[in-house]
């Protein structure tokens, strides 16, 4: 009975002490949460200024990496502007005669880049990279937008370089075929 007792007291010596410590522990959150308020503010107040002083300093590096930005941004838009101007211009305008002859048919080259064939439907863009005059023309009808293409049959064709020729044939035809500047 005597052991009994024994364990009987060691079991409310340990409860009381793991009960004094978990009242303390709750006390001790309870005041630090509940009722330490000013603590609370003058930590809230502490990070607002934190985070204020971050957002000035991370608001001060933004613009001036924006305006860096818009100032390279201006200039690369000037200078593709002006190498646009440049590349929009069609160079070899005009009016050029089949085989110089003007009943044999007529093309006008326009300067943006558009050329349509007298007294016939033929008409498209056309583009000239180095030597390489290539027609793209214009279908009479299309479909829908996003299923039928508006341009179709490109054909490439040597240019001369001071444009006063275009030939119609490859190098080395038996039947020959050119288009003459007029003007």
């Amino acid at each position: 009975m005597e052991d009994n007792k024994k364990k009987n007291n060691g079991s409310v010596i340990i409860i009381t002490i793991l009960t004094v410590l978990v009242v303390g522990l709750a006390g001790y959150i309870g005041y630090d949460k509940l009722l330490n308020k000013e603590s609370v503010k003058t930590n809230k107040t502490e990070e607002k200024t934190k985070n204020e002083d971050n957002n000035k300093k991370t608001t001060e590096e933004t613009k001036s990496v924006e305006e860096t930005k818009n100032v390279e941004e201006t200039k690369t838009i000037e200078n593709t502007n002006t190498t646009n101007e440049i590349s929009n211009k069609a160079k070899c305008y005009g009016t050029y005669y089949v085989n110089g002859n003007a009943t044999e048919g007529i093309y006008i080259l326009k300067e943006d880049g558009n050329f349509e064939v007298k007294n016939t439907e033929k008409a498209g863009v056309f583009i000239i990279n180095e030597n390489t005059i290539t027609f793209i023309k214009r279908k009479h009808t299309t479909g829908p937008r996003n299923e039928d293409p508006v341009y179709e049959d490109p054909q490439s064709y040597l240019i001369y370089e001071d444009c006063s020729k275009i030939r119609l044939t490859e190098s080395g035809s038996h039947t020959s075929a050119w288009l003459e500047k007029a003007n």
